[in-house]
């Protein structure tokens, strides 16, 4: 797999409440686009994306705001097709 631009990604129990704790915030280090924090950029990430599409009001990464503009749009879509598998290793790397 070829290695994509790299960031931090963030969510919390809104966004994944079987894997964040209430009142708690996930922060780690991704590949661009990974918006569900699972170290892939795969069609979890684009499907989010899509189904928050257009959402221009408090969107966020894990809403599928890849570029922190406040909006899900098709530049977010194009950044995580443009990743597309794209992964990280438990080293980061």
């Amino acid at each position: 797999m070829r290695k994509a631009s790299r960031e931090v990604g963030y969510g919390d129990s809104t966004e994944d409440p079987l894997t964040v704790p209430a009142g708690c915030v996930e922060v780690r280090y991704v590949p661009s686009g990974d918006v569900n924090l699972d170290g892939t950029v795969n069609i979890t990430d684009y499907t989010r994306a899509i189904n928050n599409l257009g959402l221009e009001s408090n969107a966020d990464y894990s809403d599928g705001d890849v570029n922190g503009d406040g909006a899900v749009d098709s530049v977010d879509c194009g950044i995580i097709l443009n990743d597309w598998h794209a992964h990280l290793n438990s080293n980061g790397t």
